[in-house]
């Protein structure tokens, strides 16, 4: 493998592009279950885009509407909504169904019209960057009509984001805040990071030169073999690290470097903390406790996911007029929620 080696000039670039491409991985597992919705709903969209009839349609002698005709035979209204029951128009009109509910539930403000702005255009860039996309590119190859339909697309995933972190905290209990603050949470750390994909490294030679004093521009001109990354302020809130880092991150007071340990994601590791803050009180930090506890129960336990939005549509009185979808929606809920939980005891 070869070996990189960073330089003064470029430490500032490094650490800009490693918070870039943490942001983007960290985006990614964040958005998860967001971003297969949003697969999702743009098919849905599409087959929706079909349904839509004019003002005048045609109909047969026992009234059924004729949405489309061929030489021999003709398509109905009611041909359509049968198919639809038995293939894939439960997904449709859950979602239909959500986004009423989440409309009443929450109001679409500016902060739901900043998110669609900036996730479309980290969208943009992203496709524009991989792919060589185009704006209206990016728009015609994923069924969107125009900009407007996509920044309204993502109001709503904003809206479904919302309510399952909010469902996610009615979960997390105060007993489980006050033991995670006692044991987790510490204050912000400007942390530099040392690291080396070699087995056999200089990261021993490098907490050495640390312990002397060394300054990190010398440090990281002397060792080919380590590649230094300055990664700013870290809280235990700050995502994209392994739990590993931040069990060694905590032990560290202002000025202090780790042991060499294995890290997932950097490989061999060592840390150093340049400036430490203490430790805030509970009651500044709690929501952002119960924001990391939540997100972890969500990781731990995927029927979460479905569980919040049936439990939403209970809430708002959710009633089935036609019996075949609602014990198609009663076995698919129990099919989802089933399914997880084997997947998460093997």
């Amino acid at each position: 493998m070869e070996k990189k080696k960073t330089t003064n000039k470029n430490v500032k670039n490094k650490k800009n592009n490693v918070k870039k491409e943490n942001k983007f991985f960290t985006w990614v597992s964040d958005n998860k279950k967001p971003l297969t919705f949003m697969a999702v709903g743009i098919v849905i969209g599409v087959l929706l885009m079909g349904i839509f009839w004019p003002e005048r349609i045609a109909k047969t002698k026992d009234g059924e509407e004729i949405i489309v005709k061929l030489k021999n035979t003709s398509i109905t209204a009611d041909d359509l909504y049968s198919k639809l029951k038995t293939s894939g128009g439960l997904n449709a009109l859950l979602d239909l169904v959500d986004n009423a509910i989440l409309n009443d539930k929450y109001e679409l403000g500016k902060e739901a019209e900043d998110y669609a702005k900036e996730q479309s255009e980290y969208y943009y860039n992203m496709y524009e960057q991989y792919y060589g996309y185009t704006k209206e590119d990016f728009l015609t190859g994923n069924g969107f009509k125009d900009e407007k339909a996509f920044l309204e697309y993502l109001e709503e995933q904003y809206l479904f984001e919302k309510y399952y972190k909010d469902y996610l905290a009615s979960l997390v209990t105060d007993t489980e805040v006050e033991n995670y603050y006692k044991d987790n949470v510490f204050g912000d750390k400007y942390v530099y990071i040392f690291s080396s994909t070699e087995k056999k490294n200089s990261l021993e030679k490098v907490r050495s030169a640390i312990k002397k004093g060394t300054k990190i521009s010398k440090i990281e001109s002397k060792y080919d073999d380590v590649v230094v990354n300055e990664l700013g302020e870290v809280n235990f809130a700050t995502a994209g690290f392994s739990d590993t880092f931040y069990s060694e991150l905590m032990k560290l007071g202002k000025e202090q470097y780790s042991k060499v340990f294995e890290d997932e994601t950097y490989g061999y590791v060592v840390l150093y903390v340049s400036e430490a803050d203490e430790k805030p009180e509970l009651k500044d930090v709690k929501d952002e406790v119960v924001e990391v506890l939540g997100e972890k129960k969500g990781n731990e336990d995927a029927t979460l996911y479905y569980k919040a939005f049936i439990d939403l549509r209970e809430a708002y009185g959710i009633k089935f007029y036609d019996d075949k979808i609602k014990e198609e929606y009663d076995k698919t809920m129990k099919e989802y929620t089933t399914k997880q939980t084997e997947e998460e005891t093997k």
